[in-house]
């Protein structure tokens, strides 16, 4: 349930939108796993071969979502063209995550030899505050001539708690507690000169300071002991700093161009107090923008494109601390992470038919130290009902060198207004060259997906919608990963004179949206399946006061 109120007398606005939300969300996996039980020495000569032995490893889990969230703000309209706003968000949650995991462990014929249970109940609360000022001022009654500043501080903390049982009896005590701090300055300025060109000029600040708290706790004749080689305390530290300024033309109404550069300043600490670890990190870039058009007529034109980018990991990457939902699968993150680099060019051709407008793009992109994916066997092993059974770890890594050239287009089919058929397709070829720990990951690949958007009016004006996505298969030397499709569906009916709107839509119409994954190294092979979430249903009743449809 979420509502929005706002209520204006002269030059002030308040406002206000608050909700609540409940939501259970199902999912399951499962991994089968080959070891191969030979060794060779460092000259190639065999000197261990034992029969394969295989595990399987099926989970399920349930997340429970309770959430409140309330944002109140003021608007100050100075002047007609001049307007202050602050804003105070607040948002607190408290969830929980039961995980099932089975594990069987099968001899060489592929007889069970044993089995167990690991339940891992997580509860987990987090709460955000947030304040926002932004000041707007436009200048000669001109909305392309203006200036914006901008700052935001937020704050968030987030508790985890879990308790993790083996065959029903308590064995791991795990706690993380996170603290993060985040603030945004920005200011922005456009400035037309002319008719036909404008000049835009800007500065981005962004400084957050992450700690996360984590401690492992194993159960010692019923009482908990700290592990100290895992249990630890990081504090990263991420300042990005950017000015940026682009300007465009329009020349003899049929030629234009846009060219733009963004610099970059990023300081990076990373320090892990209980192992003593500091790591720092400081770079600077350049990210140059550069787009020309050619119109040949009023419906058909010619485009063609350069820009530099940077693609920087996310926080669930960095996180050093191994997942524990798993004894003998384990996710863990990578601190030393650095950031992806790319360079893009794109040919695009645009052509507005009747009722088809095709636009099309060629295009060629490279990319280094690319963000990747891999699965290892950690060396180490657990004691699982009597068997000792291997650890595989799972996290990224920065691997190499990536290009990517395709073809991509897009057709929109509007016959009349009930109907709006939206198609996208994209084909490319993707050259992977890295290896990591003497294992290549040189990779050739053909890959595609699809993506249709198809809008119609049934009789009664009721909106019915579909989408379909389809994504092709990926390989490489160690992974590959089976192709996915989905498919969702809505329909939507306005009532009262458009004052009320009732929908319902359907995600993952046919339950097929999941994620398989093969994976061959010297030491194993899996195939497992991971699915988010299964088929889920929305109903949803909206009533506008006093305003309309937007």
């Amino acid at each position: 349930a979420s509502g929005n109120i706002n209520y204006r007398t002269g030059a002030i606005n308040l406002f206000n939108n608050s909700g609540y939300s409940y939501r259970n969300s199902p999912g399951n996996s499962t991994t089968k796993t080959e070891f191969f039980n030979t060794e060779y020495n460092a000259d190639g000569l065999l000197i261990q071969d034992d029969p394969n032995t295989f595990r399987n490893e099926y989970r399920t889990f349930e997340r429970i979502r309770k959430g409140f969230n309330s944002n109140t703000g003021i608007e100050w309209y100075i002047n007609p063209t001049t307007s202050l706003t602050s804003a105070f968000l607040v948002r607190k949650s408290d969830n929980s995550n039961e995980t099932i995991n089975r594990t069987e462990s099968l001899d060489a014929s592929k007889i069970l030899i044993s089995q167990s249970l690991r339940n891992a109940p997580e509860f987990e609360t987090d709460k955000t505050t947030q304040f926002s000022i932004n000041f707007d001022k436009e200048f000669h009654g001109n909305s392309d001539h203006r200036l914006t500043l901008d700052f935001q501080f937020e704050n968030s903390s987030e508790d985890e708690n879990s308790i993790i049982y083996n065959n029903s009896v308590a064995a791991e005590r795990v706690q993380t507690i996170e603290d993060q701090e985040r603030i945004l300055l920005q200011t922005d300025f456009t400035l037309p000169i002319g008719e036909h060109s404008r000049f835009e000029a800007g500065y981005n600040g962004r400084f957050s300071k992450n700690t996360t708290d984590y401690s492992l706790e194993f159960a010692d004749n019923d009482v908990f002991v700290l592990d100290t080689d895992v249990s630890n305390t990081l504090i990263y530290n991420e300042d990005v700093n950017a000015i940026y300024s682009q300007y465009g033309n329009k020349l003899k109404e049929k030629f234009s161009f846009l060219l733009g550069l963004r610099m970059e300043s990023t300081r990076i600490t990373i320090q892990q107090l209980s192992s003593n670890e500091y790591n720092k990190n400081k770079y600077v870039g350049l990210f140059p923008t550069i787009n020309l058009g050619y119109e040949f007529s009023e419906t058909q034109s010619l485009t063609l494109g350069y820009n530099r980018r940077i693609s920087r990991p996310r926080s669930w990457f960095l996180n050093p601390f191994p997942s524990r939902t798993s004894a003998t699968n384990l996710f863990q993150g990578n601190p030393n992470l650095n950031p992806s680099y790319s360079n893009g060019f794109d040919i695009g051709y645009l052509n507005k038919f009747d009722v088809l407008t095709l636009n099309t793009s060629l295009y060629y992109n490279h990319a280094t130290d690319v963000f990747t994916f891999v699965s290892e066997d950690t060396g180490e092993e657990i004691l699982l009902d009597g068997q000792n059974v291997p650890v595989i770890r799972r996290g990224p890594i920065n691997l190499a060198e990536n290009d990517r050239y395709g073809f991509e287009f897009t057709l929109t089919y509007n016959p009349s207004k009930k109907w709006n058929l939206n198609a996208n397709f994209n084909f490319f070829q993707s050259v992977i060259r890295g290896s990591y720990r003497g294992l290549s990951y040189d990779a050739e690949n053909l890959n595609w997906f699809i993506r249709l958007n198809n809008k119609y009016t049934l009789p009664g004006a009721v909106e019915w919608q579909t989408r379909l996505n389809y994504e092709g298969p990926r390989i490489d030397a160690v992974n590959k990963r089976e192709a996915r499709f989905s498919t969702n569906m809505a329909f939507s009916k306005d009532l009262f004179n458009e004052k009320a709107s009732l929908s319902f839509s359907i995600n993952d119409l046919f339950n097929t949206q999941r994620r398989n994954l093969e994976s061959t190294t010297p030491t194993f092979y899996s195939d497992s399946y991971y699915r988010w979430r299964v088929r889920s249903y929305t109903l949803s009743f909206t009533y506008r006061f006093n305003q309309k449809k937007k």
